[in-house]
């Protein structure tokens, strides 16, 4: 009864939400915006060009995406209330979304591993959406999510936003580094890096380079929302 006083309202659009349809994301978008959704295609691998140098530092690396992201569009709404408004049960709910629609990656991984922030930041917010995003995944994948203490962030990067590619590289260039019982659970390992939103895939492949030390079998690297040229 509450809900027809105080309804939900769409992140995206503003308008009421329909719980009509008892689906996830009903709560967070109106059945406009959840319709524009669902009709989502994914990108293709040629479509995630690996813009970043730091790439030309891994061995056969596979990049994915489940959404193409668009400034002002539905997804970075969902990405951004994820992340800065305290919704960290939206990132679980994209995670087991984006699960759901790719092809099962059950057996092809050992781990997943979010791309961590720093502890700074991750007391300010309280999660990691990576994380989180990482945790949908392996709910519906069975595929375990690797410890926060095992890969970390050993600076606090600035946001990456309005930085050239250079920039970019330059700001996450080593910034990632395996603990020693992270070296010791991941040596030898098939693992999946994930983040939020890839632009020029430079802090995931610098994530991804932190892991070579241990000379992983496999390393694929994954973002929710990737953005194409």
């Amino acid at each position: 009864m509450l809900r027809l006083f105080l309804p939900e309202i769409c992140i995206h659009c503003g308008d009421h939400c329909d719980y009509a349809k008892q689906k996830p994301l009903t709560k967070y978008l109106c059945k406009v915006c959840l319709r524009q959704f669902e009709l989502f295609e994914q990108p293709s691998q040629d479509d995630l060009v690996q813009k970043s140098s730091l790439f030309r530092e891994l061995p056969d690396v596979s990049i994915g995406a489940s959404f193409t992201f668009e400034n002002g569009g539905i997804i970075q709404s969902l990405i951004h209330h994820c992340k800065y408004q305290e919704m960290p049960k939206l990132g679980a709910i994209l995670g087991n979304i984006s699960a759901q629609n790719n092809v099962d990656i059950s057996g092809e991984y050992d781990y997943l591993i979010p791309v961590p922030l720093h502890r700074t930041r991750y007391s300010e917010r309280g999660y990691n959406q990576s994380e989180m995003l990482s945790k949908g995944i392996g709910d519906v994948s069975k595929i375990p999510v690797a410890k926060r203490n095992w890969l970390k962030r050993t600076r606090q990067t600035p946001s990456q936003t309005g930085m050239t590619l250079e920039q970019r590289e330059k700001n996450v260039r080593g910034a990632f580094a395996l603990t020693k019982q992270g070296m010791k659970e991941l040596q030898g390992k098939r693992v999946l890096v994930i983040d939020d939103v890839m632009t020029t895939g430079a802090t995931l492949a610098s994530a991804a380079t932190a892991l070579m030390v241990v000379k992983p079998k496999k390393v694929d690297l994954f973002a929710l929302a990737g953005v194409i040229d």
